[in-house]
């Protein structure tokens, strides 16, 4: 923890946390199920 807050303020290391997180929880439900996700691109 002491190594992030060096580079982010809270807010941002909460926003990490929660990103981290979602992942996590959608690599875990879409595994098992052989689920493959579609990411709409992203214009530039």
């Amino acid at each position: 923890m002491a190594g992030l807050t060096k580079h982010f303020p809270d807010a941002e290391i909460v926003d990490l946390h929660l990103l981290v997180g979602l992942a996590n929880l959608t690599n875990r439900f879409t595994d098992p199920l052989g689920l493959e996700l579609e990411f709409a691109e992203e214009k530039i």
